[in-house]
Protein backbone atom coordinates (compact mmCIF):
# COMPACT_ATOMS: atom_id res chain seq x y z
CA UNK A 1 0.00 0.00 0.00
CA UNK A 2 2.83 2.04 0.72
CA UNK A 3 4.29 1.67 -2.26
CA UNK A 4 1.54 2.62 -4.51
CA UNK A 5 1.45 6.06 -2.44
CA UNK A 6 5.23 6.81 -3.21
CA UNK A 7 4.60 5.99 -6.64
CA UNK A 8 1.73 8.25 -7.15
CA UNK A 9 3.60 11.01 -5.39
CA UNK A 10 6.41 10.33 -7.47
CA UNK A 11 4.45 10.26 -10.93
CA UNK A 12 2.34 13.88 -9.89
CA UNK A 13 6.24 15.21 -9.21
CA UNK A 14 7.18 14.44 -12.42
CA UNK A 15 3.82 15.95 -14.06
CA UNK A 16 4.15 19.10 -12.00
CA UNK A 17 8.13 19.47 -12.49
CA UNK A 18 7.39 18.63 -16.27
CA UNK A 19 4.65 21.69 -16.21
CA UNK A 20 6.95 24.45 -14.81
CA UNK A 21 9.74 23.34 -17.90
CA UNK A 22 6.80 23.51 -20.33
CA UNK A 23 5.61 27.10 -18.71
CA UNK A 24 9.34 28.16 -18.44
CA UNK A 25 9.77 27.32 -22.17
CA UNK A 26 6.81 29.06 -22.95
CA UNK A 27 7.51 31.98 -21.45
CA UNK A 28 10.87 31.79 -22.84
CA UNK A 29 9.56 31.57 -26.47
CA UNK A 30 7.34 34.27 -26.07
CA UNK A 31 9.54 36.46 -24.09
CA UNK A 32 12.10 36.15 -27.66
CA UNK A 33 9.19 36.44 -29.92
CA UNK A 34 8.35 39.98 -28.50
CA UNK A 35 11.94 40.74 -28.81
CA UNK A 36 12.11 40.09 -32.54
CA UNK A 37 9.08 42.14 -33.07
CA UNK A 38 9.87 44.98 -31.38
CA UNK A 39 13.16 44.73 -33.23
CA UNK A 40 10.89 44.72 -36.47
CA UNK A 41 8.70 47.61 -35.23
CA UNK A 42 11.97 49.99 -34.50
CA UNK A 43 13.25 49.24 -37.94
CA UNK A 44 9.50 49.73 -39.17
CA UNK A 45 8.95 53.27 -37.29
CA UNK A 46 12.66 54.46 -38.45
CA UNK A 47 11.71 53.81 -42.10
CA UNK A 48 8.41 55.20 -41.92
CA UNK A 49 9.73 58.44 -40.31
CA UNK A 50 12.39 58.61 -43.02
CA UNK A 51 9.70 58.44 -45.48
CA UNK A 52 7.81 61.40 -43.20
CA UNK A 53 10.76 63.57 -43.62
CA UNK A 54 11.16 63.06 -46.74
CA UNK A 55 7.15 64.40 -47.46
CA UNK A 56 7.97 67.05 -44.97
CA UNK A 57 11.09 68.65 -47.19
CA UNK A 58 8.84 68.18 -50.50
CA UNK A 59 6.67 70.32 -48.62
CA UNK A 60 8.71 73.18 -48.37
CA UNK A 61 10.28 72.40 -51.78
CA UNK A 62 6.80 73.02 -53.49
CA UNK A 63 5.97 76.26 -50.80
CA UNK A 64 9.46 77.58 -52.33
CA UNK A 65 8.04 77.50 -55.74
CA UNK A 66 11.47 76.42 -57.55
CA UNK A 67 10.13 72.99 -59.71
CA UNK A 68 10.53 73.22 -63.40
CA UNK A 69 7.00 72.76 -64.03
CA UNK A 70 8.05 74.07 -67.95
CA UNK A 71 10.76 74.64 -70.03
CA UNK A 72 12.78 76.71 -70.20
CA UNK A 73 11.97 77.12 -66.67
CA UNK A 74 9.65 79.70 -64.83
CA UNK A 75 10.26 79.21 -61.69
CA UNK A 76 9.06 82.44 -59.19
CA UNK A 77 10.41 81.60 -55.70
CA UNK A 78 7.63 82.95 -53.25
CA UNK A 79 10.32 85.67 -51.15
CA UNK A 80 8.71 84.34 -48.13
CA UNK A 81 10.51 82.94 -45.03
CA UNK A 82 9.92 79.19 -45.09
CA UNK A 83 9.93 77.84 -41.82
CA UNK A 84 10.34 73.95 -40.11
CA UNK A 85 10.68 72.95 -37.08
CA UNK A 86 8.74 74.35 -34.62
CA UNK A 87 9.73 75.23 -30.91
CA UNK A 88 8.60 77.15 -27.95
CA UNK A 89 7.90 80.57 -28.02
CA UNK A 90 6.21 80.01 -31.31
CA UNK A 91 9.80 79.60 -33.07
CA UNK A 92 11.49 78.32 -36.14
CA UNK A 93 14.17 77.45 -38.14
CA UNK A 94 14.43 79.43 -41.65
CA UNK A 95 15.22 76.79 -44.64
CA UNK A 96 15.30 78.22 -48.10
CA UNK A 97 15.96 77.10 -51.83
CA UNK A 98 18.05 78.50 -54.53
CA UNK A 99 16.84 79.60 -56.93
CA UNK A 100 17.75 78.31 -61.11
CA UNK A 101 18.15 74.85 -60.11
CA UNK A 102 18.29 72.95 -63.63
CA UNK A 103 16.87 69.32 -64.22
CA UNK A 104 19.68 67.17 -65.68
CA UNK A 105 16.56 65.08 -67.31
CA UNK A 106 14.69 67.85 -68.95
CA UNK A 107 17.31 69.71 -70.17
CA UNK A 108 18.97 66.49 -71.93
CA UNK A 109 15.60 65.72 -73.43
CA UNK A 110 15.53 69.60 -74.96
CA UNK A 111 18.90 69.21 -76.95
CA UNK A 112 15.97 66.95 -79.14
CA UNK A 113 13.58 69.33 -79.33
CA UNK A 114 15.45 71.94 -81.99
CA UNK A 115 14.36 72.26 -85.49
CA UNK A 116 17.46 70.49 -86.51
CA UNK A 117 15.98 67.37 -84.82
CA UNK A 118 14.89 64.58 -86.81
CA UNK A 119 11.19 64.16 -86.56
CA UNK A 120 10.67 61.67 -84.69
CA UNK A 121 13.14 61.68 -81.86
CA UNK A 122 11.70 65.37 -81.54
CA UNK A 123 8.21 64.01 -81.09
CA UNK A 124 9.10 61.24 -78.35
CA UNK A 125 11.28 64.25 -76.05
CA UNK A 126 8.69 66.66 -76.46
CA UNK A 127 5.97 63.59 -74.85
CA UNK A 128 8.61 63.54 -72.12
CA UNK A 129 9.72 66.66 -71.15
CA UNK A 130 5.78 67.70 -71.35
CA UNK A 131 5.15 64.29 -69.29
CA UNK A 132 7.67 65.53 -66.95
CA UNK A 133 6.29 68.52 -66.61
CA UNK A 134 2.93 67.90 -66.32
CA UNK A 135 4.21 65.63 -63.26
CA UNK A 136 6.10 68.93 -61.39
CA UNK A 137 3.35 71.07 -61.89
CA UNK A 138 0.83 68.28 -59.98
CA UNK A 139 3.42 67.05 -57.22
CA UNK A 140 3.79 71.04 -56.71
CA UNK A 141 0.25 71.22 -56.01
CA UNK A 142 -0.16 68.03 -54.23
CA UNK A 143 2.96 69.02 -51.62
CA UNK A 144 1.18 72.57 -51.33
CA UNK A 145 -1.90 70.77 -50.77
CA UNK A 146 0.03 68.79 -47.48
CA UNK A 147 1.60 71.77 -46.70
CA UNK A 148 -1.61 72.67 -44.90
CA UNK A 149 -0.84 70.76 -42.31
CA UNK A 150 1.06 70.75 -39.34
CA UNK A 151 4.05 69.64 -39.32
CA UNK A 152 3.66 66.86 -36.70
CA UNK A 153 0.70 65.51 -38.94
CA UNK A 154 3.13 65.79 -42.09
CA UNK A 155 5.20 63.49 -40.46
CA UNK A 156 2.20 60.79 -38.85
CA UNK A 157 -0.11 60.71 -42.01
CA UNK A 158 2.09 62.04 -44.88
CA UNK A 159 3.72 58.76 -45.96
CA UNK A 160 -0.43 57.54 -45.91
CA UNK A 161 -1.63 60.15 -47.71
CA UNK A 162 1.43 59.93 -50.53
CA UNK A 163 0.58 56.50 -50.79
CA UNK A 164 -3.39 57.84 -51.99
CA UNK A 165 -2.01 60.39 -53.83
CA UNK A 166 0.41 58.84 -55.72
CA UNK A 167 -2.67 55.92 -56.88
CA UNK A 168 -4.55 59.25 -58.31
CA UNK A 169 -1.26 60.51 -60.26
CA UNK A 170 -0.27 57.18 -61.47
CA UNK A 171 -3.68 57.02 -62.81
CA UNK A 172 -3.97 60.35 -64.31
CA UNK A 173 -0.51 59.98 -65.51
CA UNK A 174 -1.46 56.98 -67.65
CA UNK A 175 -3.93 58.83 -69.37
CA UNK A 176 -2.44 61.81 -70.12
CA UNK A 177 0.49 60.44 -71.96
CA UNK A 178 -2.11 58.65 -73.84
CA UNK A 179 -2.99 61.60 -74.79
CA UNK A 180 0.00 63.55 -75.54
CA UNK A 181 1.27 60.12 -77.68
CA UNK A 182 -1.97 61.38 -79.90
CA UNK A 183 -2.09 65.08 -79.49
CA UNK A 184 1.63 65.46 -79.95
CA UNK A 185 1.16 64.14 -84.17
CA UNK A 186 -0.61 67.35 -84.82
CA UNK A 187 2.81 68.99 -84.18
CA UNK A 188 4.24 67.02 -87.55
CA UNK A 189 4.21 69.14 -90.64
CA UNK A 190 1.91 67.41 -93.24
CA UNK A 191 5.07 65.89 -95.12
CA UNK A 192 4.67 62.51 -96.65
CA UNK A 193 7.15 61.64 -94.22
CA UNK A 194 5.69 62.60 -91.32
CA UNK A 195 2.58 60.90 -92.35
CA UNK A 196 4.63 57.87 -92.62
CA UNK A 197 5.86 58.74 -88.82
CA UNK A 198 2.12 59.40 -87.60
CA UNK A 199 1.32 56.32 -89.28
CA UNK A 200 3.67 54.16 -88.01
CA UNK A 201 3.28 56.14 -84.19
CA UNK A 202 -0.94 55.25 -84.10
CA UNK A 203 0.14 51.43 -84.88
CA UNK A 204 3.06 51.21 -82.62
CA UNK A 205 0.48 52.42 -79.96
CA UNK A 206 -1.64 49.67 -80.17
CA UNK A 207 1.02 47.40 -80.58
CA UNK A 208 3.45 47.95 -77.55
CA UNK A 209 0.51 49.48 -75.75
CA UNK A 210 1.33 47.32 -72.07
CA UNK A 211 4.64 48.32 -72.62
CA UNK A 212 3.75 52.34 -72.72
CA UNK A 213 1.67 52.10 -69.70
CA UNK A 214 5.25 51.33 -67.60
CA UNK A 215 6.95 54.78 -69.35
CA UNK A 216 4.51 57.22 -67.45
CA UNK A 217 5.01 55.59 -64.31
CA UNK A 218 8.52 55.48 -64.41
CA UNK A 219 8.60 59.28 -65.51
CA UNK A 220 6.34 59.80 -61.81
CA UNK A 221 8.78 57.74 -59.99
CA UNK A 222 12.21 59.85 -61.50
CA UNK A 223 10.04 63.26 -61.30
CA UNK A 224 9.31 62.24 -57.55
CA UNK A 225 12.70 61.19 -56.44
CA UNK A 226 14.36 63.81 -57.99
CA UNK A 227 12.61 66.59 -55.21
CA UNK A 228 14.91 64.68 -52.57
CA UNK A 229 17.94 65.93 -54.57
CA UNK A 230 17.45 69.70 -54.15
CA UNK A 231 19.63 71.50 -51.98
CA UNK A 232 18.35 74.21 -49.32
CA UNK A 233 19.80 76.12 -46.95
CA UNK A 234 18.81 75.43 -43.33
CA UNK A 235 19.76 78.29 -40.99
CA UNK A 236 22.42 79.56 -43.37
CA UNK A 237 24.03 76.70 -43.95
CA UNK A 238 23.78 74.23 -46.76
CA UNK A 239 22.01 71.10 -46.21
CA UNK A 240 20.12 68.48 -48.18
CA UNK A 241 17.20 65.79 -47.39
CA UNK A 242 19.64 64.18 -45.49
CA UNK A 243 20.00 66.74 -43.18
CA UNK A 244 16.12 67.16 -42.95
CA UNK A 245 15.83 63.43 -41.57
CA UNK A 246 18.44 63.94 -39.61
CA UNK A 247 16.89 66.88 -37.89
CA UNK A 248 14.01 65.21 -37.55
CA UNK A 249 15.37 62.37 -35.44
CA UNK A 250 16.35 65.18 -33.46
CA UNK A 251 13.64 67.36 -32.97
CA UNK A 252 10.86 64.77 -33.49
CA UNK A 253 12.65 62.56 -30.88
CA UNK A 254 9.50 62.56 -28.52
CA UNK A 255 7.04 61.73 -31.32
CA UNK A 256 9.45 59.04 -32.77
CA UNK A 257 9.98 57.32 -29.41
CA UNK A 258 6.07 57.78 -28.12
CA UNK A 259 5.34 55.76 -31.72
CA UNK A 260 7.61 53.11 -30.56
CA UNK A 261 6.77 52.88 -27.30
CA UNK A 262 2.82 52.26 -28.41
CA UNK A 263 3.60 49.55 -30.71
CA UNK A 264 6.06 47.94 -28.04
CA UNK A 265 3.07 48.04 -25.45
CA UNK A 266 0.57 46.42 -28.23
CA UNK A 267 3.07 43.51 -28.76
CA UNK A 268 3.55 43.28 -25.46
CA UNK A 269 -0.08 42.36 -24.62
CA UNK A 270 -0.68 40.13 -27.40
CA UNK A 271 2.81 38.33 -27.50
CA UNK A 272 3.41 38.02 -23.06
CA UNK A 273 0.19 39.35 -21.28
CA UNK A 274 -1.53 41.61 -19.56
CA UNK A 275 0.72 41.64 -16.12
CA UNK A 276 4.02 42.29 -17.81
CA UNK A 277 2.10 45.26 -20.23
CA UNK A 278 1.11 46.80 -17.07
CA UNK A 279 4.49 46.85 -15.64
CA UNK A 280 6.04 48.20 -18.85
CA UNK A 281 3.02 50.77 -18.86
CA UNK A 282 4.21 51.45 -15.73
CA UNK A 283 7.90 51.99 -16.24
CA UNK A 284 6.86 54.34 -19.48
CA UNK A 285 4.81 56.74 -16.60
CA UNK A 286 7.82 56.45 -13.93
CA UNK A 287 10.42 57.22 -17.08
CA UNK A 288 7.77 60.08 -18.30
CA UNK A 289 7.85 61.85 -14.69
CA UNK A 290 11.66 61.58 -14.66
CA UNK A 291 11.55 59.06 -11.36
CA UNK A 292 13.73 57.08 -14.08
CA UNK A 293 16.18 59.48 -15.00
CA UNK A 294 16.44 58.00 -18.59
CA UNK A 295 15.18 60.96 -20.23
CA UNK A 296 13.24 59.58 -23.39
CA UNK A 297 10.92 61.93 -23.36
CA UNK A 298 13.09 65.56 -23.08
CA UNK A 299 12.71 67.40 -25.96
CA UNK A 300 15.93 69.20 -27.88
CA UNK A 301 16.12 72.43 -27.92
CA UNK A 302 18.38 73.77 -31.02
CA UNK A 303 21.99 75.03 -30.49
CA UNK A 304 21.65 78.89 -28.70
CA UNK A 305 23.81 79.96 -31.82
CA UNK A 306 21.52 79.05 -34.11
CA UNK A 307 19.10 81.82 -35.05
CA UNK A 308 15.35 81.22 -35.03
CA UNK A 309 11.99 83.42 -36.78
CA UNK A 310 8.95 83.83 -35.93
CA UNK A 311 6.89 80.59 -37.59
CA UNK A 312 5.42 81.41 -40.36
CA UNK A 313 1.60 81.59 -40.92
CA UNK A 314 1.68 81.21 -44.56
CA UNK A 315 2.51 77.49 -44.99
CA UNK A 316 -0.63 76.86 -46.83
CA UNK A 317 0.37 79.70 -49.39
CA UNK A 318 2.62 80.25 -52.57
CA UNK A 319 3.19 82.43 -55.31
CA UNK A 320 2.77 80.85 -59.12
CA UNK A 321 5.14 81.94 -62.38
CA UNK A 322 3.36 84.07 -64.09
CA UNK A 323 2.54 81.29 -66.76
CA UNK A 324 0.86 79.42 -63.76
CA UNK A 325 -1.26 82.04 -63.00
CA UNK A 326 -1.63 84.81 -65.79
CA UNK A 327 0.76 87.64 -64.58
CA UNK A 328 1.75 86.84 -61.35
CA UNK A 329 -0.80 87.18 -59.56
CA UNK A 330 -1.25 87.16 -55.79
CA UNK A 331 -0.62 84.16 -53.88
CA UNK A 332 -3.57 81.54 -53.49
CA UNK A 333 -4.65 78.94 -51.13
CA UNK A 334 -4.02 75.10 -52.17
CA UNK A 335 -7.87 73.77 -51.41
CA UNK A 336 -9.37 70.57 -52.29
CA UNK A 337 -12.58 72.93 -54.00
CA UNK A 338 -9.97 74.34 -56.24
CA UNK A 339 -7.90 71.97 -56.95
CA UNK A 340 -9.22 69.79 -59.79
CA UNK A 341 -8.98 73.28 -61.26
CA UNK A 342 -5.20 74.24 -60.80
CA UNK A 343 -5.26 70.93 -62.68
CA UNK A 344 -6.82 72.00 -65.77
CA UNK A 345 -4.79 75.27 -65.36
CA UNK A 346 -1.74 73.40 -65.42
CA UNK A 347 -2.53 70.94 -68.61
CA UNK A 348 -3.61 73.67 -70.60
CA UNK A 349 -0.13 75.42 -69.62
CA UNK A 350 2.02 73.05 -70.48
CA UNK A 351 0.27 72.66 -74.39
CA UNK A 352 0.48 76.18 -74.81
CA UNK A 353 4.32 76.06 -73.20
CA UNK A 354 4.92 72.68 -75.51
Amino acid sequence: MSDAISMSTTNTTIIDNKKKSTSTSNNMSNYLTFVKKIARVIIYVIIYFVIGSLMLYCCKISQANILPTSKPYDQTPTGDDITIFNFKDKKSMKISFPSGQTNTLIDFFSNYTTDNSNSGIKYFATILISSMSFNYSVLNESFNFLNQLPEMVILLLGPILMILISVILFIMNEFYFCYLWFIKLFDFSWKLVNLIYIFLFVMLFFLIFPILLLIPIIIFVVCLFSLFTYNSVLNNTDATSITIISNVFKYHKILIISTILLFMLSTCLSTIGITETIFLLLTIILIYFNVIPIHLFQSIEPDPSITLIPTSKKNVQYKRSGDMSGGGRSSNRISANNFKRNLIKITNKINKNK
